[in-house]
């Protein structure tokens, strides 16, 4: 996630320099007003679709037939 510095971090990155970080990283200092998020954010939409569990795939047994 691309993020412009407001605060000093603790790497010594100075306030104004645009750094690319994982998420996970740059969740915590977003959270803490350190950073601010340059992308932007994906639609609520295509979030929504992106993250619901594709349909399941089904298939007949071939190897079960009715007895007579």
């Amino acid at each position: 996630m691309r993020v412009r510095v407001l605060k000093e971090l603790p790497q010594g990155q100075e306030p104004g320099t645009i750094l690319e970080l994982p998420d996970l990283a740059a969740q915590a200092f977003l959270t803490v007003g350190a950073v601010e998020r340059l992308d932007d954010p994906e639609p609520v939409e295509a979030k929504a679709l992106s993250s619901s569990a594709p349909p399941r795939r089904r298939y007949q047994r071939r190897d079960l037939e009715a007895e007579s």
